[in-house]
């Protein structure tokens, strides 16, 4: 069952990822635009500005490996190393950062709007 999971569905996951994010955030928007036209230019923009975001943060992140992934159960077989080496190998440490950055931006740009649009409406009451 290790030996599975090392070989089958480890590898697969970037897959699995980017499948998941391309019919999350290209397909299903397009199909929408495409039965509601009005949103379409807006989702567009929204889209290019989500892409241009992680472009900006996979660029800048180190991509440097953990010192604890060096002792790693599996460090000795390069599964730690990097992804898609078929694409030229995308270093696993510099992915994994993208993922996490962005997630913690885009977290924190939400909860600093839900809060501003709160301190908006309160006021808009009073008035």
């Amino acid at each position: 069952m290790e030996m599975f999971f090392r070989d089958t569905v480890v590898p697969l996951m970037p897959w699995a990822v980017g499948l998941t994010a391309v019919l999350a955030f290209i397909l299903m928007p397009l199909i929408t635009s495409i039965l509601n036209g009005k949103i379409s230019v807006k989702m567009i923009i929204g889209l290019v500005a989500l892409l241009v975001l992680i472009f900006i943060i996979y660029t800048i992140s180190p991509g440097e490996g953990w010192a604890m992934f060096d002792t790693a159960k599996y460090a000795k077989d390069g599964i730690t190393e990097t992804i898609l080496p078929q694409l030229g190998g995308i270093k696993l440490m510099k992915y994994v950062e993208t993922c996490i950055s962005s997630t913690l931006l885009l977290l924190g740009i939400a909860v600093a709007l839900w809060v501003l649009l709160e301190i908006f409406n309160f006021f808009g009451r009073l008035v």
